[in-house]
């Protein structure tokens, strides 16, 4: 798939899992945002690049996801 096909399924998934807007297991935009970049393949240090973050930031926000997503 191309990278706009995947992040076009991780959007579909993630707007599947999260049915309740406000619990605290409900990523947040940037914490989607950043999962689509890691599933296009970028590296911390890129995606904070991309982002205008630092790459220990970039750190932290995937330590969120992998929580909120239990793996």
């Amino acid at each position: 798939d191309s990278p706009s096909t995947i992040v076009e399924k991780i959007k579909s998934a993630l707007y599947l899992f999260q049915s309740e807007p406000s619990t605290e297991n409900t990523l947040s935009d940037r914490e989607k945002e950043i999962l689509a970049l890691i599933a296009t393949g970028f590296s911390n240090k890129e995606i904070a690049s991309k982002l205008f973050l630092s790459p220990h930031t970039v750190i932290t926000h995937r330590k969120n996801i992998t929580t909120k997503l239990g793996i």
